[in-house]
């Protein structure tokens, strides 16, 4: 998991209409020797696409908004729609 960024070149390499995972598409980069490359980050990173993840995340943020936004304490990041 992770975020992905890409060339626009290898978004022709996406069949549509069908499923195709990103493990797919490394396939096909490694296959045709296309350049992957990963980069590795030590920060903190959540994922939040599925709505508990997403209220976990907003409860993070509320605890430690001071040690993750130095400075903007008073900030009101309210996100919920």
């Amino acid at each position: 998991m992770g975020i992905y960024a890409f060339d626009r070149d290898v978004m022709e390499l996406i069949p549509a209409n069908t499923h195709f995972g990103f493990d797919d598409l490394m396939k096909i980069c490694l296959d045709r020797d296309i350049h992957v490359r990963a980069q590795i980050h030590d920060g903190l990173w959540l994922d939040i696409g599925r709505h508990e993840d997403y209220e976990q995340a907003t409860e993070m943020l509320d605890k430690h908004r001071e040690r993750l936004l130095p400075g903007h304490e008073h900030l009101d990041l309210d996100f919920q729609t």
